[in-house]
């Protein structure tokens, strides 16, 4: 009786379970009917970001993040902030890498 919608039920489901949880339904064996669920979050302790929430969140409404101008500036401001503190953590600063140094030179005459 369901055969005929079963495309588009799993269709459907796989479309909400990606939406929800993250989780994209894909075909590993089409002759077998295998399918595997992929994780496309990669929420890993540094990953969630406000950028990849919007995403998601247009995703829901079937849109773009540009369809939230005050979220996605508010996003981009916290991928510069991002990039910054990376950069920050990797390298000194030019102030820092132009200090003079405070080390003092001694000289003796003693000889």
């Amino acid at each position: 009786m369901y055969r005929q919608h079963f495309p588009e039920i799993l269709r459907r489901a796989s479309e909400h379970m990606e939406l929800v949880f993250g989780l994209e339904l894909t075909e590993v064996d089409c002759s077998r009917n295998i399918y595997a669920l992929i994780n496309k979050l990669n929420l890993g302790g540094n990953e969630v970001n406000k950028m990849k929430v919007l995403e998601v969140l247009a995703k829901i409404h079937d849109t773009v993040p540009t369809s939230f101008p005050d979220l996605y500036d508010e996003a981009l401001r916290d991928q510069a902030e991002r990039a910054g503190l990376r950069g920050r953590a990797r390298a000194p600063t030019m102030a820092e890498a132009s200090a003079p140094s405070r080390a003092k030179s001694y000289s003796s005459s003693h000889i």
